[in-house]
């Protein structure tokens, strides 16, 4: 019976350390979160000229988004300064971060940093509005990828790399995706 109850105890000892190491690389996971989204903000904050009020409604809109999409948040602010480090509004830039996550998302071999490449490279040589980013480009990528031997990821790497040169030879984002 004493050998169970030193066994019994022992097993306790060692479920308390489990429990407290879980605890304390909780806190560690918890610390490099909040390190990454006061980087990224910085970052947001330098490259923008939006207000302390702007920033701090996109910081609260741009977590719903995370959360909606299931991407760290993180990633949407890092977008979004992508896009404002290419001129773009912060309103436009919120909008393109989330366009740009879906994108990923749906995009199994494509991160939100290839994405945003892709579609900032189209949405310039193209001549497209930000507000129609998700549905003229966008949905237009997916069909194909979704309809052809070919992945987004893949239309999205081709767009990247030929988008400029396609548009200077009168070709629409469609036969440019088709081709």
């Amino acid at each position: 019976m004493a050998n169970t109850e030193i066994n019994n105890s022992k097993i306790g000892e060692w479920f308390a350390a489990g429990g407290m190491a879980a605890v304390i690389s909780g806190i560690k996971n918890i610390w490099n979160k909040v390190a990454e989204l006061d980087s990224a903000l910085t970052d947001l904050k330098k490259t923008t000229d939006a207000t302390e009020a702007e920033l701090k409604a996109f910081c609260f809109t741009s977590n719903d988004t995370a959360k909606q999409i299931g991407v760290p948040t993180a990633e949407i602010i890092n977008a979004a300064a992508a896009w404002s480090r290419l001129g773009y509004s912060i309103k436009d830039a919120a909008a393109l971060a989330k366009n740009s996550a879906i994108l990923a998302s749906i995009s199994p071999d494509l991160n939100i940093g290839q994405a945003v490449d892709g579609l900032a490279t189209s949405l310039k040589a193209f001549k497209i509005e930000a507000g129609d980013s998700l549905d003229g480009v966008i949905s237009k990528i997916n069909v194909i990828g979704n309809t052809k031997a070919l992945n987004n990821g893949t239309i999205v790497d081709i767009l990247t790399n030929s988008a400029s040169a396609m548009a200077a030879g009168n070709n629409t984002l469609e036969q440019t995706i088709a081709l």
